[in-house]
């Protein structure tokens, strides 16, 4: 009998010492942002995870100016373990919502993890709303305040990382901040040096020569000159997807949509068969099954791309997106078309993405001139990860050789790639950066 009582009163103390360490962890973020402003939630991927509001100056330039709330999810295995901190470059995405998503590093690393939604997007909007304070100076000090105020709660090494925008911030943040994490890994990004950058139009226009390029040229052609039958089914395709047209024309808008489908395809699929694939599976199986219903006949695939085209250019009404365009031609680089091929077919002279930005931007080119010039010179312990098919691996960062750094590109791969993609070569060398940078013991296992 005593025996029990001993084993029960040493699992009540276990479970006490557990119960208050969380409560501890709990109060140190309250007292750091605020009681309000911290949320616990249930989730089986960590020991603790939350919700938080954190308190942003619009301008950190002024520290009178105004104050915004920035939306983080912080979920916590160890106050010593590593923490990843992904940088997004627009809102948090619905799926990292989920208190049980990892991302692939914070997996890797057996991590700490945070999310940080971007100024200017999703929950985490200034008001007023300037897009004067979009910029990358603005948000990589939104970054540093957060490690600031974390660093005491969590101990262990930093690193941050982030895909496609979300990547551009992470290098940017690294920039601004070269001491504030120990390493850094960026996923498909470039370093765009123009408002529109003319390598990705040159990247494109190389590979439209390819037999998948041809392919997709002829759909686009066959999406042009069959502008009058397709664009009702457009116009249908928006509706059903709750997209309000109303304010544009959607001749225009469809004309975008089509143009935008060479660049789609580049960055998402590796032959013309895969896109058959998914867009067959699509009408045939998961528009029935949402109720939508065409009004003609719709069985050659070359009329079924229109539903890819649509898909894939939806973002560009979103008025959620309007500080995705500023910020790209404010002063981060983008991309433009090549119109030649369908100029006969197009309702406009020239297709500027910078029409959805919503209001006139002139592009600083100092900021990229500056971070250029820093990654050839200055810059170490960063990783990137580029596929050779992803037109955003044309302006790719050329580090100085001297610093330690890894660059991986992966011939046929596209804006899709992971670091579990990599062929085994790569996998170890990017396995062993993360193991001599964080300085992980034990070491995290090379093999995939």
């Amino acid at each position: 009998m005593k025996k029990i009582l001993s084993y029960a009163a040493v699992v009540f103390t276990l479970l006490s010492s557990v119960f208050i360490t969380a409560q501890d962890f709990k109060i140190k973020l309250q007292e750091i942002f605020g009681k309000n402003n911290v949320t616990s939630i249930d989730s089986s991927a960590f020991k603790e995870y939350y919700q938080i509001n954190v308190p942003q100056l619009i301008n950190h330039e002024h520290p009178n100016s105004a104050v915004f709330s920035q939306q983080i999810l912080l979920g916590i295995v160890e106050a010593a373990a590593p923490t990843v901190m992904q940088t997004e470059g627009y809102a948090i995405p619905k799926n990292y919502n989920d208190p049980h998503f990892k991302t692939e590093l914070t997996t890797l690393l057996h991590a700490n993890q945070i999310l940080v939604e971007h100024r200017f997007f999703g929950e985490s909007i200034p008001n007023p709303n300037s897009k004067e304070f979009l910029t990358y100076e603005q948000a990589a000090q939104d970054h540093h305040q957060i490690r600031e105020k974390l660093k005491t709660v969590l101990t262990g090494k930093w690193l941050s990382t982030g895909v496609s925008k979300s990547g551009d911030a992470a290098l940017a943040y690294r920039f601004f901040y070269p001491r504030d994490v120990d390493a850094t890994v960026v996923y498909g990004i470039s370093l765009t040096t123009h408002q529109e950058e003319p390598g990705i139009e040159k990247f494109i226009t190389e590979k439209m020569k390819t037999t998948d390029g041809q392919k997709i040229q002829q759909i686009q052609l066959h999406l042009l000159q069959n502008k009058k039958k397709f664009l009702p089914v457009f116009k249908k395709i928006m509706a059903f997807n709750n997209k309000d047209i109303s304010g544009w024309d959607a001749e225009v808008l469809y004309d975008y949509n089509v143009l935008d489908l060479q660049n789609s395809f580049w960055q998402y699929y590796k032959s013309y068969d895969d896109l058959v694939v998914e867009i067959n599976f699509i009408v045939d199986e998961e528009l029935k099954r949402e109720g939508f219903k065409l009004d003609i006949p719709m069985d050659k695939i070359e009329d079924r791309m229109i539903f890819f085209a649509t898909f894939m250019g939806m973002g560009s009404t979103d008025k959620k997106m309007k500080s995705h365009y500023y910020q790209a031609f404010s002063q981060g680089g983008y991309y433009g078309y090549d119109e030649t091929p369908f100029r006969k077919y197009l309702k406009l002279k020239d297709y500027p993405l910078s029409l959805f930005a919503g209001e006139p931007t002139t592009f600083k080119k100092e900021f990229r001139e500056a971070e250029k010039k820093w990654t050839e010179t200055e810059m170490e312990k960063v990783i990137f990860i580029n596929g050779s098919n992803d037109p955003w691996a044309v302006a790719r960062i050329v580090s100085n050789p001297e610093k330690d750094n890894l660059q991986i590109i992966v011939n046929d791969a596209n804006h899709t790639l992971k670091i579990k993609d990599l062929p085994a070569e790569d996998y170890q060398s990017v396995m062993k950066k993360l193991n001599k940078w964080m300085n992980l013991k034990p070491e995290i296992e090379l093999h995939q």
